[in-house]
């Protein structure tokens, strides 16, 4: 279970403007693009499903949650729910996350460590498309993205012709890699436009821990950027939730 709720769903989103991938001469380009793409997706709410499989002994192990998501800037917030009941609440930002998980008798928080496949939600965001790739040294081939960042890790990432929404996304560090798949396509709700005019993003992206034999597809059922009356004061705040939740015990990441 704890597996899942490292997961920040959250959207994807295409720049309004129809561009294809063929068109970009050089790599500044195709990155600005993506800036465009990502900018209006600063707020978000979200809800969907979550589905975590690993094989072990060569059998398939499956199971699955549905969540609700937000996002406020760089922060995210994930709330998990299974049959109605509440499993687990991830959230933070950069590597300051925080980790409710809920069972019949107790509430455990986990503050700070690392939280499986995404110890970074900056990454995480960036694997789900909702942000650009980060700031480093850009090259183009053909329809490959290339990127070295400021870190030292690798990015390499395609594009859809058209809406320029990610088709995967790849980060290594040169022990282990990380790969996003984003299938399937989803109008992304905007305020005051025909939903024919909504941009459109990955509605399952799966991804692939090279460390482990599992993955977990997030498939958005609702993504929108209409966000007025969402709870963010509550819902991005730690201490409300404790608060609310009481957790037996607290636990604090290395």
């Amino acid at each position: 279970m704890r597996l899942f709720l490292m997961f920040f769903l959250c959207l994807t989103a295409c720049s309004s403007k129809v561009v294809s991938i063929h068109q970009y001469k050089t790599a500044s380009l195709a990155q600005s693009t993506q800036l465009q793409r990502t900018a209006q997706f600063t707020n978000l709410v979200g809800q969907g499903i979550i589905t975590y499989r690993r094989t072990v002994k060569n059998k398939e192990q499956k199971d699955q949650c549905d969540f609700n998501f937000w996002k406020q800037g760089d922060s995210i917030s994930l709330q998990v729910e299974k049959l109605d009941t509440l499993v687990a609440w991830f959230g933070g930002e950069g590597k300051n996350t925080w980790l409710f998980e809920m069972s019949k008798d107790e509430t455990v928080l986990t503050i700070g460590g690392k939280h499986n496949m995404f110890d970074d939600i900056q990454v995480a965001l960036t694997l789900l498309g909702l942000t650009p790739l980060p700031t480093g040294t850009l090259k183009l081939d053909g329809e490959l993205v290339t990127l070295l960042d400021e870190e030292g890790r690798t990015w390499t990432a395609t594009y859809h012709p058209y809406s320029y929404r990610p088709h995967e996304i790849v980060l290594s560090d040169g022990e282990h890699t990380l790969r996003a798949e984003h299938e399937d396509e989803i109008g992304v709700e905007i305020d005051n436009l025909s939903a024919l005019g909504w941009p459109t993003t990955g509605s399952a992206v799966t991804i692939f821990d090279s460390r482990k034999n599992e993955s977990i597809k997030i498939r958005f059922e609702y993504l929108s950027t209409i966000v007025e009356d969402e709870p963010f004061d509550y819902v991005m705040s730690l201490e409300s939730l404790i608060k609310e939740y009481k957790p037996t015990k607290i636990v604090r990441g290395g």
